[in-house]
């Protein structure tokens, strides 16, 4: 079934499993608004079925939900990072003081499969954080990120949570109101935080 919908031209068992972060799967969850929110399963191998239509995932589909399938291209992840990024700084009220960024690893390694160079499309994705989050002309920020297998956030509300793949979570630190500079200084309550997550 996925092969027929994504059109993919390669034996999922054979391919790099980054192969499939351009067109996950991903549960279609609708929140008590009534707004949908995809939440993507990454695609990694073929189980074993009585039909061979089995499908392996790295994170879990409940019995009864909706999949769909999703798709972008490299610009497109590159896009949304800074989308991200850019409205979580938005959120500050007087500009930032660092940021952390959580990637999916399966999104890191697709961008490097698509550079020619080894790190060039990792280097871009923090270049476009950067620049979605300065302000004021002065250096970047402090940024701290990780690329990880899994991730972890909220559902549909901030009271439920899920595991999925693909995704990408921003928190930024705003300043205090009165903070001139990055200079070190004693920890402060925590004020002017937002944190940002979206689907790849």
């Amino acid at each position: 079934m996925y092969a027929r919908w994504s059109g993919a031209s390669f034996g999922l068992n054979a391919a790099p499993e980054t192969r499939t972060t351009l067109q996950p799967l991903a549960r279609s969850v609708t929140s008590a608004s009534g707004t949908v929110h995809h939440f993507p399963l990454h695609p990694h191998g073929t189980a074993d079925a009585d039909d061979g239509s089995g499908l392996r995932l790295f994170a879990a589909a409940r019995e009864g939900e909706t999949l769909t399938l999703l798709s972008a291209t490299h610009d497109m992840l590159v896009e949304n990072t800074r989308h991200a990024a850019k409205r979580a700084s938005d959120a500050t009220e007087s500009g930032v003081s660092g940021v952390v960024a959580i990637v999916c690893a399966g999104v890191g390694l697709e961008l490097e499969r698509s550079s020619d160079a080894d790190g060039v499309a990792l280097g871009r994705l923090a270049s476009v954080l950067h620049a979605a989050v300065e302000s004021g002309g002065g250096p970047p920020p402090p940024l701290v990120g990780c690329f990880t297998f899994g991730e972890q956030g909220p559902l549909a509300s901030e009271s439920e949570s899920c595991h999925a793949n693909l995704m990408l979570n921003v928190l930024v630190f705003g300043k205090a109101a009165d903070e001139p500079s990055r200079e070190p200084r004693p920890p402060t309550p925590r004020r002017g935080r937002s944190r940002q997550r979206i689907v790849l």
